[in-house]
């Protein structure tokens, strides 16, 4: 979602407002996304077999029965569990980026906070945005009651008092 713009310096262009990322949804572009190195031990040639067998069903295969990735010739029972929890935790990581996309945060802090939240991250995040100006994280008051205000979060809640106090009293 955007707007046609005209720049000064480079004519018209369209000015990003809003997107929304979608998973591939046709077999070639699965094996592909597959393919690209994202689940370590999971190439290319293997990437080809999980598609020929499970489809288009390979993402739910993947999320929610990662264990019959071992019916492939090849795939033990416990690799088929680690690049289903591999996959897991790139899905949960890809959630983190979309929504700090959103804010203007940039990927360095976005991979402070996985490191700080993990799997949690987007959840905290929605929860109580004000923990990203955490000391590992470091984002500023500011960014985060911007981002409190598009999640919704009433003005006058306890994480935003605590953190408004706590910038004061810093500053």
């Amino acid at each position: 979602w955007g707007e046609w713009v005209t720049h000064s310096d480079y004519g018209r262009q369209f000015k990003v407002h809003q997107f929304e990322q979608k998973a591939p949804t046709k077999e070639e572009e699965i094996e592909k996304y597959l393919s690209c190195g994202i689940i370590k031990g999971l190439g290319p040639a293997t990437a080809l077999r999980i598609v020929e067998t499970f489809k288009t069903e390979t993402f739910n295969i993947l999320q929610f029965e990662p264990y019959r990735l071992s019916e492939i010739k090849g795939i033990t029972p416990e690799k088929a569990l680690a690049f289903g929890h591999a996959f897991s935790e790139h899905e949960a990581m890809r959630g983190l980026m979309l929504l700090v996309q959103r804010f203007g945060i940039s990927p360095q802090a976005a991979t402070k906070i996985w490191k700080r939240f993990g799997r949690q991250a987007e959840s905290e995040i929605k929860k109580n945005p004000y923990r990203l100006a955490e000391a590992e994280i470091g984002l500023g008051f500011k960014s985060c009651d911007a981002i409190a205000y598009a999640l919704g979060i009433e003005p006058a809640s306890k994480h935003r008092l605590k953190s408004a106090i706590l910038y004061l009293l810093l500053s």
